[in-house]
């Protein structure tokens, strides 16, 4: 008998055996699972065809074959996939797919084959080609022309800009945008069961081109980049690192910085201090937001504010795992693949880009075009209770469906410092719970991402796990406290070194009901950078963004502002405008929106009518009848105005159609105001007043089918130093008395309806209002006689430039207002006829005096001669 370890005392055979067998185990488990994994491809593959095959045949046999859904089909339809939902928590996503699939081919064989086409894509600010998702659409975000002189013809084309060595402006004609559909009315759905109203189109520049002046200072400021970095909740030390890498990165790009205001005061005010400091460049902004909202919403609101082509998101632990190296070689990818709409960090080495099913965390670049034409990203969940709330995961595996699902590639580019993933803080290493409506996103994500998969099963069937289209997410959550995704109006106040008012105008805006709070949003755009002290103690709270911007001026930084808002309706205001004690000026702004279909824009402070031809030569105005409140200036009591006389019928409040309205407030539809071009940049440069934007837009409402309008808001107008600072002083002053001028002129070779035209639209619209018992339609000629009885002298000016018209307008008037007038007119016609008579009297009698000269110099020179 052998004793035990006699002939391997080490033990050596034995290990090797068990080695063997591990080695063989792996191998028949590898085998295995490569078998399960090509049979579960050949299911998928026969499922696609046989779903293909059902497709093709129903597009044959019936066009409309989507419109003809019954309604049993789609509600066979939704309890297949809650029955897939619920296998998916129970058994794992694996199973969940198979079972997906099961209840999918059986509605199929019932019958229920839709065309296999792709899906419209509709999104919520944008309305595109929805079959094209390389980039052969027409552009969503046209990215506007970056000139000194900014010449709108061709900024009209949506042309982006590229520097030359020089320092010259080039522009380069990015995606087709000449095509881009402008019409007022939303396009609806294709889906029987979805809203018909929750698409608008999303316009970066107006159909109306105009011409503008060269700037009086140029800047540094781009009205386009090629990238875009959005920081969420970034350290001051990466805000610092960002905000001046512009020249490291090779492009040129724009730095948006989005922080929660602390709790702790002192700790906020030393951290807004250093990301203000940090952040000053010409292409800059920092958001200052009062609650948090959660990544979701800090993303949307980014992507709509952003103004570039490519964007690239980052929390501030997400920032430090690339290199500017890795930005230009996923920025290269995404020019060169228009398809590409997401790309994030991976693991290996070398620069090539590889397909992947989501990506689970930031940082990421994003194609802003395709992640608006997408819907954005729902807002199913409610912000984390931690930290800022910023946690980018769930975010980028809901954004990754949406691509794959809108027809778009996601994708991984290796970076070397991937793996400090494993490292990343709180609140991303906090799992949050799923998003209601949106368990199925993983088995779609992987049947979309799969090659040669049906369009079928993994759009059409799975429309309503993130929405009717890809374009509309999820309802919004309802969140616990006072968190409200659909605000009714946002109040955006454009500032500019205005310390003393801000007090006085901010505890009117937020000094209100608790209920009004919530359905309201405050943004206040700081063009100084200056006042975050005095502004903080108002900005606390939901809804409310305190964004610190480079004095951009009204046009664009109302512009940019009202795509970051998420309001209904959009209120205009300025840092010299003093709101009223009570709210009710908004309430009955909504009231009069909600009655008026067909309002697009509302003024609360003045109005015009364009009739007449008395012309202002101050500032290039036909001076017609104006209406609103009475001036403060007791020398300006004679000249204006009329008071408002109609009311809009169903709430009775006193209202009127004007063709032109002053600021401010001014109050937009958000929808009409996105879809057509919004306010009009060739009417300033950055850093200009852009004295006329306000009329522009109004003219542009009648041009294209909507109307303005005006009512008494009970604003305080020009209060604090207004009246000696600002736009009306100094260089300041210059630059607006010109723009005005300039501006003006340009109404008339921009729209065809301008004046007359513009203005018998506006009266035709003023017969629905109730008008009061003793109310004439103004005419040209009454309307040139009340300016005249009210400014004799404009009226005695224009007549001596020869206004046939208005003489005409004053012999034919019965009584003796203008018979004085007249007879000076008269007088002064007849002085200048005969001192006409005189100067062409002394003209041909010094020119016999020349001709006597030179017959006398004649006859001389002959008698010497002879």
């Amino acid at each position: 008998m052998h004793q035990k370890g006699e002939d391997d005392p080490s033990g050596k055979l034995r290990r090797n055996w068990l080695t063997a067998g591990a080695i063989s185990f792996f191998r028949v488990l590898v085998v295995t699972a490569a078998f399960l994994l090509l049979a579960e491809r050949a299911v998928f593959y026969l499922a696609d065809r046989t779903i293909a095959a059902q497709a093709n045949a129903a597009e044959e046999g019936e066009s409309n074959g989507l419109e003809n859904i019954t309604q049993d089909s789609l509600k066979e339809t939704d309890t297949g996939m809650a029955s897939s939902t619920a296998s998916m928590a129970a058994n794992g996503t694996d199973k969940g797919i198979a079972h997906l699939e099961e209840a999918l081919l059986s509605q199929d064989e019932e019958g229920d084959a839709r065309p296999a086409t792709d899906v419209e894509a509709n999104p919520l600010e944008t309305q595109e080609n929805e079959n094209d998702p390389s980039g052969s659409a027409t552009e969503v975000a046209a990215a506007p022309l970056e000139t000194q002189n900014n010449e709108l013809e061709q900024a009209r084309s949506a042309k982006e800009v590229e520097a030359t060595p020089n320092g010259a402006q080039v522009a380069s004609e990015p995606e087709d945008v000449n095509e881009l559909e402008r019409s007022p009315a939303a396009r609806p759905l294709s889906y029987p069961e979805c809203p018909a109203n929750v698409a608008t189109t999303f316009s970066e520049l107006p159909a109306i081109s105009g011409r503008q002046l060269p700037c009086f200072v140029p800047r540094e400021y781009r009205e386009w980049s090629d990238m875009v970095v959005a920081l969420l909740s970034p350290s001051v030390s990466t805000a610092q690192s960002y905000c001046s890498r512009n020249s490291s990165l090779g492009v040129r790009q724009e730095v948006l910085v989005y922080r929660v205001m602390d709790d702790d005061v002192k700790q906020d005010m030393k951290q807004a201090d250093a990301v203000t400091k940090a952040c000053t460049g010409a292409n800059q902004i920092v958001v200052h937001a009062g609650f948090r909202e959660g990544s979701s919403r800090a993303i949307n609101r980014l992507m709509r504010l952003a103004s570039g082509s490519f964007v690239l998101l980052a929390t501030d632990a997400e920032s430090k795992l690339i290199s500017g190296k890795w930005i230009e070689d996923a920025l290269a990818a995404m020019k060169s693949n228009p398809g590409l709409a997401l790309v994030g960090p991976g693991a290996g080495t070398g620069s090539a880009v590889t397909n992947t099913a989501e990506l689970l965390h930031g940082p990421a670049l994003v194609q802003r075009r395709a992640f608006l034409k997408v819907g954005q990203l729902g807002l199913g969940g409610c912000p984390s209770a931690q930290s800022d709330g910023m946690c980018n995961d769930g975010a980028m595996a809901e954004i990754s469906a949406r691509f794959w699902k809108g027809g778009y590639q996601v994708a991984t580019l290796p970076s070397t410092f991937f793996l400090l993933k494993e490292k990343l803080a709180p609140p991303c290493s906090v799992q949050q719970p799923p998003h209601p409506g949106r368990n199925e996103i993983p088995g779609m994500m992987l049947w979309r991402a799969a090659p040669k998969s049906s369009k079928e099963l993994t759009t059409k069937r799975h429309q309503r796990a993130v929405g009717c289209s890809s374009g509309v997410p999820p309802p919004p959550a309802e969140c616990p406290g006072e968190l409200n995704d659909t605000p009714v109006i946002a109040s955006i106040v454009e500032f500019y070194k205005r310390s003393e008012n801000i007090a006085t105008i901010m505890s009117k805006l937020t000094g209100t009901s608790r209920s009004f709070d919530n359905n309201q949003e405050i943004i206040i755009g700081d063009d100084s950078r200056t006042d975050y002290g005095n502004f903080s103690q108002f900005m606390r709270g939901p809804g409310r963004f305190l964004v610190f911007m480079p004095n951009l001026h009204e046009i664009r930084a109302y512009n940019r502002l009202s795509k970051f808002s998420s309001a209904t309706y959009l209120a205009y205001l300025q840092d010299d405008d003093n709101p009223p004690e009570k709210h009710k000026w908004s309430h009955t702004a909504v009231q009069l929106f909600d009655g008026l279909p067909k309002l697009g824009f509302l003024g609360g402070f003045r109005g015009r009518l364009d009739l007449g031809s008395i012309n202002d030569p101050r500032h290039n105005l036909i001076m017609g009848p104006k209406y609103g409140p009475k001036p403060m200036e007791p020398s300006e009591l004679k000249k204006c105005c009329d008071p408002i006389v109609h009311r809009e019928k169903k709430s009775n409040v006193p209202f009127m159609y004007m063709y032109k309205v002053n600021a401010g407030p001014l109050i937009a539809r958000r929808d009409v105001f996105l879809s057509t071009g919004m306010f009009h940049t060739s009417f300033s440069c950055a850093g200009e007043p852009g004295i006329g934007f306000d009329y522009e837009y109004s003219i542009r409402m009648w041009n294209e089918g909507y109307r303005t309008g005006i009512y008494y808001s009970g604003f305080t107008f020009g209060i604090g130093d207004s009246g000696s600072s600002g736009t009306h002083v100094s260089l300041q002053g210059a630059m607006r008395s010109r723009n005005e001028l300039h501006n003006n002129l340009q109404l008339f070779k921009m729209f065809k309806i301008h004046h007359k035209g513009g203005t018998a639209m506006t009266l035709d619209a003023l017969a629905e209002l109730r008008p009061p018992k003793k109310w004439v339609r103004p005419t040209d000629k009454s309307a040139m006689i009340r300016v005249c009885m009210r400014d004799p002298g404009a009226c005695k000016r224009e007549l001596g430039d020869g206004n046939k018209e208005l003489e005409n307008v004053l012999k034919g008037h019965s009584g003796p207002e203008f018979d004085e007038l007249l007879s000076r007119v008269e007088l002064q016609r007849q002085r200048a006829e005969r001192a006409k008579v005189r100067a062409q009297e002394e003209k041909l009698a010094a020119a016999r005096k020349a001709r006597h000269a030179r017959f006398a110099a004649n006859r001389r020179g002959g008698s010497r001669g002879g």
